[in-house]
């Protein structure tokens, strides 16, 4: 006896579901590290407004850095991640380097940065890598989120080198605390 196809259904395409399911996963992690970035960038701005000239040069709770150098640090670290996102695609590590010359490097170049710009032209910097950034966040794949990229002295995956990016800016706004110029308290 012939049954019609009304009498049983059809059976879920589980490769269709899990697709949408994958889908649906990326667009809410993209959505997510796209609001954290969104918020580190909405701080920047307020910080670097408040930032006079003045005050470009003042000392912050980092002894390392001036406010200037804050600033710039945070869009250099912004222009490493299109090379992040290459290592982890790549798999393969690029410009690996102990760490101390990582950090003396660091802070030169940071400090170079800071000499050479001023509000306005670090603030063209930052929108550009920010801009950067987020085309590179808009293009990470299904099954990209946990490759890893080994650069300078970090591994990390693609999902955590965008996430890194958000807190690596308010980390050091942080350091830059109450009105921008304003001397340092004590350290007892």
């Amino acid at each position: 006896m012939r049954t019609s196809d009304s009498e049983h259904p059809a059976e879920p395409d589980v490769g269709v579901g899990f697709a949408a399911g994958v889908s649906v996963e990326r667009a809410s992690k993209k959505a997510a590290v796209r609001r954290e970035l969104e918020a580190a960038r909405g701080r920047y701005q307020q910080v670097l407004t408040s930032t006079s000239d003045e005050g470009w040069g003042a000392a912050t709770r980092n002894p390392k850095w001036t406010a200037g150098a804050i600033l710039a640090h945070i869009v250099l670290g912004m222009d490493t991640v299109p090379l992040r996102i290459k290592s982890a695609r790549r798999g393969k590590s690029l410009m690996v380097m102990p760490v101390f010359a990582f950090n003396f490097i660091n802070v030169m170049l940071s400090r170079r940065m800071a000499a050479r710009y001023r509000q306005g032209t670090i603030g063209r910097e930052f929108d550009a890598k920010y801009n950067t950034m987020i085309r590179l966040l808009d293009d990470v794949r299904d099954g990209e989120w946990e490759k890893v990229s080994h650069v300078y002295i970090q591994r990390q995956t693609i999902e955590e080198i965008f996430r890194s990016q958000a807190s690596h800016i308010l980390g050091h706004l942080e350091e830059m605390t109450g009105p921008i110029g304003a001397p340092r308290e004590r350290q007892l």
